[in-house]
């Protein structure tokens, strides 16, 4: 019937793809967080911080500046880039009716 889902399901979400808080989906359905759940997420956090604080060390520490700098700039420009196309995105999906100029913006992409 309207506005029921299966067990474990968000039925505010839209046909009923969420899972409620404290469960996450798998083959079987929503079911409830367990410890490894988060250990996972504890270690994909942890090899990031590990990862850009090893590249920030190697880029501090190393005798050619010029060259690493390069890298380093292109590597800010690519990321802001894809950042400022992905809130473009998000803006262009919001329903509200946009004016000129920030509608000529918005219908180039």
């Amino acid at each position: 019937s309207p506005g029921s889902c299966a067990a474990g399901r968000d039925n505010s979400s839209v046909a009923c793809s969420s899972c409620l808080s404290g469960l996450h989906p798998t083959d079987e359905g929503c079911v409830p967080c367990q410890g490894q759940d988060y250990l996972l997420l504890i270690f994909v956090c942890l090899m990031i911080l590990t990862t850009t604080g090893a590249l920030h060390g190697f880029l501090l520490y190393t005798n050619n500046n010029k060259v690493q700098m390069g890298f380093l700039k292109a590597g800010i420009y690519v990321g802001q880039l894809a950042v400022s196309m992905q809130v473009t995105v998000v803006i262009q999906r919001m329903d509200i009716e946009w004016q000129e100029p920030f509608l000529s913006i918005l219908e180039a992409f």
